[in-house]
């Protein structure tokens, strides 16, 4: 589809309509597009955790580390039902319309078959251990990728080679202080030259993070972009999240370590994922899903989140070990999906604007 999109900002309109010309169909559309600041803001949970660090620290005296804090958010259930599989299946919601599943087809189907079986196979060959691994590595690598590459095409960089060094960094970063973090039992005894083996790996992590922001650096320099242009602070958001990371880690914030680039990235998902369906189907469901229920009246941009955070909850509460199998499998396929469902020239991009 051949669209021009007006990028005049409309002051206090953060997703918001604009005029579309469209040669082959409808010569006058509305589309909604999706404003930077609104995805810049949802970075704010960085400031605010520090905040809440900080007051925890000097009038709390770390009530909130010792008794809430230094846990993962993963063990309480209203976590999971907002966070984490709801946006998966948001994601695979919108596979559900037959135009993409004939485009994609094999890039579909058949990983489904070897991912499937890849899970099945894994664990039983390598053990449970190097399954989980790889699976927090692939994790690590997506949540990045799609914050990372959102960053560099709002700064208008190619994905050089700049930027896959300070995305694996970043990755590799990232995943070392994950592991210091749930298997810090595993790891309290432990020890490397007399050190601590989980202080030996948070201080790679601190080398590997300084060469991911140095590296940051030098794809910034190559902008033309002012350091308070929305397009920049979005950029070092992502820099600044890793770093608050990993400062979370080395003060025993579990909860923060998990609960920042997860609210991040899921947060950032939705919005993309609500605006796509509200635009894909604003003329005329075509998306199964919105078929079944267009009903309701309710429009795709709200029925996203409730389609998916229900279905989330329903899978989750099936049964332990069905949920377990389930989530693993879907966060498999969506990691797959992603890596295709938003490059340019995808059926999925034509319907996503950013101003």
């Amino acid at each position: 589809m051949s669209a021009i999109i007006s990028r005049n900002r409309i002051p206090g309109q953060m997703i918001k309509a604009h005029e579309t010309a469209d040669s082959d169909t409808v010569k006058q559309k509305q589309l909604l597009t999706i404003d930077i600041r609104l995805l810049a803001g949802v970075y704010s949970i960085i400031p605010l955790s520090l905040l809440l660090i900080a007051y925890d620290f000097f009038l709390l005296d770390q009530y909130l580390l010792n008794n809430i804090l230094a846990n993962s958010p993963e063990n309480w259930l209203i976590w999971t039902v907002f966070f984490g599989i709801p946006h998966i299946v948001a994601s695979l919601i919108t596979l559900a319309d037959q135009e993409y599943i004939d485009h994609y087809n094999k890039r579909l189907f058949i990983p489904i078959i070897i991912i499937s079986l890849g899970m099945c196979i894994v664990p039983l060959v390598f053990g449970k251990t190097i399954a989980l691994f790889i699976y927090a590595i692939y994790t690590m690598y997506h949540v990045l990728a799609q914050q990372f590459g959102l960053a560099l095409t709002f700064i208008k960089q190619k994905p050089n080679h700049l930027f896959l060094l300070w995305k694996w960094f970043s990755v590799i970063a990232a995943t070392g202080l994950y592991y210091v973090a749930y298997e810090k039992h595993y790891l309290q005894d432990k020890v490397l030259f007399s050190v601590p083996l989980g202080d030996v790996i948070n201080g790679i992590m601190a080398i590997l993070i300084l060469i991911a922001t140095s590296i940051a650096w030098k794809i910034y320099h190559r902008t033309q972009l002012r350091m308070m242009q929305v397009e920049s602070i979005y950029f070092w958001s992502n820099v600044v999240m890793v770093i608050t990371a990993y400062f979370c880690a080395i003060n025993n914030y579990i909860f923060l370590l998990i609960a920042i680039p997860r609210i991040i990235h899921d947060v950032t998902a939705y919005i993309i994922y609500s605006v796509h369906d509200q635009n894909r189907n604003k003329d005329k469901p075509v998306n199964y899903f919105y078929k079944l229920l267009s009903f309701t009246k309710i429009p795709p941009l709200a029925l996203c989140p409730i389609i998916s955070i229900v279905m989330a909850y329903a899978i989750l509460n099936i049964n332990p070990w069905v949920g377990f199998v389930s989530f693993y499998l879907l966060a498999l396929f969506h990691y797959h999906f992603e890596a295709f469902m938003w490059k340019k020239g995808s059926p999925h991009r034509e319907h996503i604007r950013f101003v």
